[in-house]
């Protein structure tokens, strides 16, 4: 004769998973609406494990993505010694995040805690790869080509290089997208969330990476003129 505790009370445990085509969140609000309906006046229930900690974090993914977002950006200000061009950089999250969650809503899947933490590694290896062209356009720059040369430069050299990376990462994660068996919901959630962002990342990004570096470039340039025009203007 067993007898099942949690948190010192005698209780059961019950387990189940959200029908096809159901979020994890609607079966968790489900489930509570037929426990609260249920249960007697001497009787509760508490969650555990990861639906536990998806309630836990219902509300602060678009925080918990500002911050990664902020982190990156002050590693790149440091990286790059300036404070506008890690935003040539950073412009790529944005298309791997949209990447991401079309991919999610093509695939039936949820934004789940797996697909948030898919969301916050899409922006370290997205900002990966815009690294790889803006540092070798910013190198060209500065050796005396003009800004757009730099760019075209710059994506020239690197082409090759980005689309084997992302291939070859988008290719490894193919297993965790086409996982079977217990536990495949968590990696079926992870994989579709990177594979998707990265499959963005790699065909729309890799071209658009080039004219975030002209455009902060060129308004580098025409805030610093904006500026010594002004100085001139109050000294006279």
């Amino acid at each position: 004769y067993n007898i099942t505790r949690f948190n010192m009370y005698n209780s059961i445990q019950i387990q189940g998973s959200p029908a096809k085509g159901q979020s994890t969140g609607n079966a968790i609000n489900e489930m509570s609406r037929i426990s609260d309906e249920m249960m007697k006046s001497d009787l509760g229930y508490a969650w555990s494990g990861t639906s536990l900690q998806e309630i836990e974090s219902t509300g602060q993914t678009a925080s918990v993505l500002v911050m990664s977002l902020v982190f990156v950006y002050l590693f790149l200000v440091a990286l790059y010694e300036s404070w506008m061009l890690p935003l040539a950089v950073l412009l790529i999250s944005p298309v791997a995040l949209v990447g991401a969650l079309f991919f999610q809503y093509i695939a039936g899947y949820s934004l789940d805690l797996y697909s948030q933490i898919g969301l916050v590694m899409l922006i370290g290896l997205s900002t990966k790869q815009a690294i790889l062209i803006i540092e070798f356009a910013k190198d060209a720059h500065e050796g005396g080509m003009a800004i757009r040369d730099a760019a075209l430069e710059a994506a020239r050299l690197r082409f090759r290089a980005v689309m084997m990376t992302n291939i070859a990462f988008i290719l490894g994660l193919l297993p965790l997208v086409f996982a079977k068996g217990a536990g495949a919901a968590s990696r079926n959630s992870v994989g579709m969330t990177v594979c998707g962002g990265m499959l963005a990342v790699a065909f729309v990004g890799t071209f658009l990476v080039p004219s975030f570096f002209v455009i902060i470039e060129e308004f580098k340039l025409y805030a610093a003129q904006k500026i010594k025009e002004l100085k001139k203007g109050k000294n006279e």
